[in-house]
């Protein structure tokens, strides 16, 4: 209670974010809670998480402002996210969190068939189970709160993009954790956000892991083409403003009412009108000239034309076996059917003197 207005004393709303490395959209995020919803504005007490906290930040940046606060947090580490809780309740003075944003995410770039399996389930451990092990560790904070749980997916759970096919299938079981979760969570209470980013200005694509093609590849035709579009060379070229994004997002996800799929980002709302609304293999005909695919498939035309003659001279030398084995087989019935007269004559019985 408040001891002149006998008012009691509502606690600042709380705000955790992983995965805000900086120059990342959870960077991105963190900046706009803290300059129009932060302590200063008296709405959220922004709690920031960094799996390595010697990460760089200016001096200026407000990662040096009071009541910012950090916590350390690994999404694949079930200790660490025991720890990042303990420090929260800690830091926060009380067992209620508002609005959880699981951002923390890894690329991976890679076509499929050359995919390291190992890389491949390090991208699922962050991407979903890490998404999924920090949702069940603050649930009860945020079902007490009847806060909202939003979840930083990707184009990529629908689109699917060449060459990052281990991101994609990570981002699509994001997005159907959102909307199971969205169901589970309701008689709680609890609002479930999929936020479905497109092309954003971020430094993920620098940090992503990226794959080299192999010279025994299926791929390997167009390697240099599948390498610089695993390089980000298309990727970058379509990205809408960092800082746009965030408002845009923050504002949405603090409305009264935020709807349980949001699209910000470059060309989102587009990509998925183009799959909602379209026949299901539109991608057949709209990704191959995006990401090398048709010129993948121009250059192993000679290689299959080479395997074409390759069989069709084996065919005719097996023709041709085949016609002299039928000719020999032919010559010798003829022989046995037709004896010389030389054979003949040996062959025949001697007359007796009788029968003379």
């Amino acid at each position: 209670m408040s001891g002149e207005s006998g008012k009691k004393t509502e606690r600042p709303k709380t705000v955790l974010i992983t995965g805000c490395t900086p120059g990342g959209i959870g960077s991105a995020l963190m900046n706009e809670f803290w300059s129009s919803y932060g302590p200063n504005a008296g709405r959220y007490n922004v709690f920031c998480t960094l799996r390595d906290m010697n990460c760089y930040y200016p001096a200026t940046h407000p990662i040096q402002l009071k009541n910012l606060n950090w916590v350390p947090l690994d999404v694949t580490d079930q200790d660490s996210i025991d720890e990042c809780l303990r420090l929260f309740k800690e830091k926060s003075g009380g067992d209620e969190l508002d609005i959880l944003i699981n951002n923390a995410g890894k690329g991976y770039s890679m076509p499929l068939l050359d995919s390291d399996l190992n890389q491949a389930r390090k991208i699922f451990d962050v991407n979903y189970f890490g998404a999924l092990a920090v949702t069940q560790a603050f649930a009860p904070l945020i079902i007490k709160a009847k806060g909202r749980i939003v979840n930083i997916s990707s184009v990529a759970q629908f689109a699917p993009v060449p060459w990052i096919g281990v991101y994609n299938s990570s981002k699509a079981a994001l997005g159907m954790f959102s909307d199971t979760l969205r169901l589970e969570m309701a008689p709680f209470g609890v609002k479930v956000i999929n936020v479905v980013t497109g092309g954003v200005e971020s430094k993920m694509n620098d940090n992503n892991i990226k794959g080299v093609i192999a010279e025994g590849s299926f791929y390997a035709p167009s390697k240099d083409i599948i390498e610089r579009m695993i390089a980000g060379e298309t990727s970058l070229k379509h990205q809408s403003d960092q800082e746009a994004y965030a408002k845009k997002v923050v504002k949405h996800i603090t409305s009264s009412n935020p709807s349980a799929q949001f699209f910000a980002g470059k060309q989102s709302t587009s990509l998925w009108l183009l799959d909602t609304f379209t026949w299901h293999t539109i991608w057949d005909w709209v990704m191959p000239g995006m990401t090398g695919l048709r010129e993948l498939k121009a250059k192993r035309i000679p290689i299959e034309q080479v395997e074409k003659e390759e069989r069709e001279r084996l065919e005719r030398e097996r023709e041709v076996a085949a016609e002299a084995a039928a000719i020999e087989a032919a010559k010798e019935a003829k022989r046995k059917a037709f004896p010389p007269l030389r054979y003949v004559l040996t062959q025949a019985e001697p007359h007796s003197e009788e029968d003379a």
